[in-house]
Order: C-alpha cells, then structure tokens, then sequence
C-alpha cells in the first residue's frame, strides 16, 4: 500500500548528533527500535509549498522545513494509521496551539532514568491528561496530540510525558494501532 503522507502522520526520524546517538542509545537499552532519535508532526506544504513540520526541540515547539526528514532513508511515519479528515484538521490545529511550549528538560531526565532502569530517582509530575502540556519533548508532543485527539499513540492509555522516539518507531512497526 502506498498511501500519501498527509498532514497530521507522525515522522520519526534520525540525525548524527551527540544527543542524538544518546538517545538511541537509550532506546537499545530499553529494548525498544534504535535507528530513530526525532519525532515530528507532519504539518502539510506551507504557503511557499514546501513540506512543513511541528516539533519540540529545545528552543521549543516550533515549525521546520520537512525537507530533510523526507529525504532520509532512516525516516519512517505512520501514515498507515486510519485518521479522518476531521481528527487530521483536530491534530493540525492542537500542534500550532502548542506553538512555543518550552522544551521538557524534565521529561529528558525521566527518560534518561528510565533507561538506566532507575526511574524512581528522578520523577517529575505527570501530566493532566485533560489540560494541555506546558511542557514536551518531540516524542511526548505528539503523544499528547495524538491522545487529545483520540487516536491510538505509543502510550494506549492517554499522553505520557516520557513517550520515547523508540516508542513511536514501535508503534509504527508493529502497527499497534490496529490491536
């Protein structure tokens, strides 16, 4: 099946940096895919009909050309996933309503602590699951989107703040939204 990608499918997606080989590292200890560090929200072409995304990065949620995520053979979506015209405009719409959310540096210790399986040594507050985030991760945002719209994500039960890029690959390989 060879579907288009559309605005509001997930991109997982890989880069070289220190943090990003981290992360992945991370992801192999908890025994989760490891060949992705990045997630993005897949926003459509923008005015000048480039590809645009919505991440979390540390400077916040923001847009960013998709080029580069499109063209890399690492990059896998979810574009599989049954949505509705109606839940896609519901996912566009709450990822630029969280335009500017700062960064979770947080959520980034959790996830470290679960890595090294010593999550009770740094826990931060949970999220309300019914007011949004003022806080993410790129993984976590499109938790987050993806619950508060009613779509299956990686964490089945509702957004979850330490949502992994390995989560998501995960969840895009065994195609859990079908389960």
């Amino acid at each position: 099946m060879n579907m288009p990608l559309q605005a509001g499918d997930i991109l997982c997606t890989r880069s070289n940096a220190w943090y990003a080989r981290l992360i992945r590292f991370g992801a192999a200890l908890l025994g989760r895919p490891n060949t992705v560090n990045h997630v993005a929200i897949y926003m459509g072409p923008g005015t000048d009909g480039r590809d645009r995304v919505i991440e979390a990065r540390p400077g916040g949620v923001g847009w960013r050309d998709a080029k580069a995520y499109l063209e890399d053979h690492w990059t896998m979506d979810n574009r599989e996933q049954p949505k509705t015209q109606e839940q896609r405009g519901a996912i566009t719409t709450a990822a630029v309503a969280l335009l500017g959310t700062p960064y979770d540096w947080v959520g980034i210790g959790q996830s470290v602590m679960e890595a090294i399986r010593a999550p009770d040594l740094y826990r931060g507050k949970a999220w309300d699951f019914i007011e949004s985030p003022d806080h993410v991760v790129c993984s976590a945002l499109a938790d987050w989107v993806y619950a508060d719209v009613g779509l299956a994500n990686p964490n089945q039960v509702g957004p979850d703040k330490v949502t992994t890029p390995g989560d998501w690959a995960e969840f895009i390989i065994t195609k859990a939204w079908q389960k």
